[in-house]
């Protein structure tokens, strides 16, 4: 990993986390909304470490089986990012998770 892929990587977890503290301190995002962008952050998190593991074994070969597993997880979890920002950009739209599970938040 070069000095350049490094700077990278900190400015994406520097804004993960600085939209971390901007949901906490907000007091005009609604709990709902704080928690999917919470997770929508975790998730982009784990994305970018599947990335560098999945970059990491193709460049060594080392393990393919296990590749292709990090690239599932990052093909799996890129729509859910983008239903989750449906859910906060229409609230009132149909759910594709059922209500009682949102009322546990």
């Amino acid at each position: 990993m070069n000095i350049s892929t490094l700077a990278v990587l900190f400015l994406l977890l520097f804004l993960l986390l600085g939209l971390g503290f901007a949901l906490v301190i907000d007091p005009y995002i609604q709990r709902r909304q704080r928690l999917i962008m919470l997770i929508i952050a975790a998730l982009s998190l784990s994305l970018i470490g599947q990335n560098l593991g999945e970059n990491e074994l193709l460049v060594h070969h080392s393990n393919l089986a296990l590749k292709n597993i990090l690239s599932a997880y990052g093909y799996s979890v890129r729509p859910v990012i983008l239903i989750l920002f449906l859910y906060i950009i229409r609230p009132e739209g149909k759910k594709w998770v059922h209500e009682k599970y949102w009322d546990l938040v």
